[in-house]
């Protein structure tokens, strides 16, 4: 019986001392750096990427466009003042779609189809076209108080059918206040003035809404 409490003991013996000397193995290996930076109360050196941007480069999306398309559609109605007479005997209104060309942040020229009515004593249908520039000083982006602000000109033609065969050639200007809806839709809101010439010259002054886009 003694002789297996030897063996027993023996056992025993052997496996602390081979338990002692794994920990004593551990406590030998390095600490890794953050452990080793911990306690020494530093930090670890941040890890510099290597594909972070230059110092004054900016990624694609925000570098300015040089060029840039739209669409728009605008109506409303304005007072109709024939050139032979001093009084406003009648009224339009009309509703268009058209293109816009942007170039830069400031100018564009846009090409817009129209069609309506001409309201005297009855309503005559009218068309045309116009081909105008456009001026916004202050994108929408901008802090000043004009921003959103533009003008407009233009060489505009009508006709009116049923009236006359020929179309009256004129000149069109506008003032409007442009307010950005969403990235790449705006509302429009203008008021403008045109001047028809030929057989049916005339002014017609009065406002319109609209909605434009640009991609």
């Amino acid at each position: 019986m003694s002789l297996r409490y030897t063996a027993a003991l023996s056992v025993m013996l052997g496996l602390c001392l081979a338990a002692g000397q794994a920990f004593a193995e551990d406590d030998a290996r390095p600490a890794p750096d953050i452990i080793q930076a911990s306690h020494q109360g530093t930090q670890p050196a941040p890890r510099v990427d290597a594909q972070a941007p230059e110092d004054g480069a900016r990624p694609e999306e925000e570098r300015p466009r040089l060029f840039g398309l739209g669409v728009f559609t605008r109506g409303g109605m304005a007072a109709y003042r024939a050139a032979g007479c001093g009084c406003v005997d009648r009224k339009t209104w009309r509703a268009g779609l058209g293109a816009r060309l942007h170039v830069g942040s400031y100018l564009a020229a846009e090409f817009g189809a129209n069609f309506g009515m001409m309201m005297l004593g009855g309503n005559f249908p009218l068309n045309g076209w116009e081909v105008a520039a456009r001026w916004q000083p202050a994108p929408h982006a901008g802090a000043r108080a004009v921003a959103g602000l533009y003008t407009r000109l233009g060489y505009a033609s009508m006709q009116v059918m049923g009236m006359r065969s020929a179309g009256a050639p004129g000149v069109s200007a506008a003032l409007g206040w442009s307010l950005e809806l969403v990235p790449m839709l705006s509302l429009e809101v203008e008021a403008g003035a045109q001047r028809h010439f030929g057989s049916m010259a005339h002014w017609q002054l009065g406002g319109q809404l609209g909605i434009a886009t640009r991609f």
